[in-house]
């Protein structure tokens, strides 16, 4: 970490090679319990000076390491410290440099109200009584005092932040927001002659009836001026129906919607629930009544029910 960078003592490669001699001499200390035990099956003597010196080594070596552990805690927690010091110093510093600052920014208002109060003497008497020169006086007290007021807020927090009792640093300024403005896709206005329909820039169903103004994408709207389902408004004909003087127009197809993005050479037609595929013809069922009747049959009576020529198919 950057903040451990200076050391008195290099302590991670210290504590490094003692773990590796702390390894050594546990593996030491277990060959020496296996020969020992070895040694006892056998009832060869034992080797009680190397095993207790590898137990000593043993001990005094992890005696070492948690001592070498306690001096890098110490010594990262004294880092972390030092750390949060000079944070904190700087967030002060730039704490005084504020309130400085603010007072700089702020202090010609009050010799601006003083000014404006001198001035209103030389149109008092066009202007008779009013309280703007009151209220220019009261501000030319008040600003300062509210000036002093906040400078000194800003340095207290900063003695605040030095003690360790406010935040080691200062909150970010706002961010403004970028809005993100979409271009808007063109359109071409038109004047339809029949209900039209299409889809927008993104992908909503649009429908106009028919004698309006309406803006179209640029497909749709050339689609249908190609086909005859709509005008240029500033045309003579659009003009003249627009206007009433061109009659009582007529639609070219009453009921039916074109779809403006569907492909012209696909019959198909349109209903209240949209465009869809033609429906099939309706079935005609066929009644055989027999030959046709004479002029003298249609003089007589009826024939009564049941006769030839009551037979249906």
């Amino acid at each position: 970490m950057a903040l451990f960078t200076k050391k008195p003592l290099d302590l991670s490669a210290k504590r490094a090679a003692l773990v590796a001699r702390l390894h050594t001499a546990e593996t030491r200390l277990a060959e020496l319990r296996q020969q020992a035990v070895t040694a006892a099956r056998n009832g060869t003597p034992l080797d009680a000076a190397a095993a207790w010196q590898a137990q000593f080594d043993l001990d005094a070596l992890q005696a070492a390491l948690a001592e070498i552990d306690r001096e890098r805690a110490a010594q990262e927690a004294q880092a972390i410290q030092e750390a949060d010091e000079a944070q904190r110093k700087q967030t002060a510093q730039a704490l005084h440099a504020a309130a400085a600052e603010f007072e700089q920014a702020f202090a010609p208002f009050a010799e601006v109200m003083r000014q404006g109060h001198a001035a209103y003497a030389k149109f008092e008497h066009l202007l008779g009584s009013s309280g703007l020169p009151t209220l220019l006086q009261n501000l030319a007290v008040e600003i300062p005092a509210a000036i002093a007021i906040h400078a000194a807020e800003l340095r207290a927090r900063a003695a605040r932040v030095r003690e360790g009792t406010a935040p080691p640093s200062l909150p970010a300024p706002p961010q403004l927001e970028i809005v993100k403005v979409e271009p808007v896709a063109p359109t071409i206005s038109i004047f339809s002659l029949q209900s039209l329909q299409w889809r927008d820039a993104a992908g909503r169903l649009e429908v106009c009836g028919p004698f309006q103004i309406h803006a179209l994408p640029v497909k749709a709207a050339k689609t249908a001026l190609a086909r005859n389902l709509a005008l240029e408004p500033a045309s003579p004909r659009a003009q003249a129906i627009i206007h009433g003087k061109d009659g009582q127009p007529h639609l070219l197809d009453p009921g039916k919607t074109y779809d403006l993005d569907a492909d012209p050479n696909e019959k198909k037609q349109t209903g209240p629930g949209g465009p869809g595929p033609l429906r099939p013809a309706p079935q005609i069922q066929v009644i055989d009544r027999g030959p046709p009747r004479t002029a003298h049959f249609a003089k007589g009576p009826e024939p009564k029910p049941g006769g030839p020529n009551d037979d249906v198919l």
